[in-house]
């Protein structure tokens, strides 16, 4: 039996930890992170200068109503 467990954005935003689209990709893929953190973490990441154009799509994903926001289709280009 396997235990999985996620990350919340808060944790990963107050510790500050770099992350690049491939690793949003690789957590998501593995469910460590769920749509919304990859949202809150892109737009966290931009916040703080980040250039890579994919982290600016991301963060531009913010959701309109609950539930809504990237699924790990949304980094079809991204290899980890």
């Amino acid at each position: 039996m396997t235990t999985i467990f996620e990350v919340d954005s808060d944790f990963i935003l107050s510790e500050q930890i770099p992350l690049v689209a491939g690793d949003l990709r690789y957590g998501l893929d593995r469910f460590f992170i769920n749509d919304q953190t990859v949202i809150d973490i892109a737009v966290g990441a931009v916040g703080r200068g980040s250039a890579d154009p994919l982290l600016h799509e991301l963060a531009a994903l913010l959701p309109t109503a609950p539930g809504i926001g990237p699924t790990p289709s949304a980094l079809p280009e991204v290899t980890a």
